[in-house]
């Protein structure tokens, strides 16, 4: 049926690349026919995904930098 070793591997690879696409597709629909998500929740999602691996230390609005932890132009000289 194959001509060579390499031709049954690439079929083999296509055959699978096609199960995975069809598993991708099934769950995506799957998770469309879950339509009882809150919006809110969905909101937040989006909004961590934009900010992933975006962490800043002491993000706060109310952090005072510690006096001693303070750098200014006397400081750095």
């Amino acid at each position: 049926m194959f001509k060579t070793e390499a031709d049954r591997k690439r079929a083999e690879r296509k055959i699978e690349r096609e199960r995975r696409k069809a598993e991708i597709e099934r769950l995506k629909n799957k998770e469309v026919m879950q339509g009882g998500e809150d919006k809110e929740e969905r909101a937040k999602i989006e909004r961590e995904k934009l900010e992933f691996g975006e962490f800043h230390l002491k993000m706060s609005s109310d952090y005072q930098v510690p006096e001693s932890e303070q750098v200014n132009h006397l400081k750095k000289r």
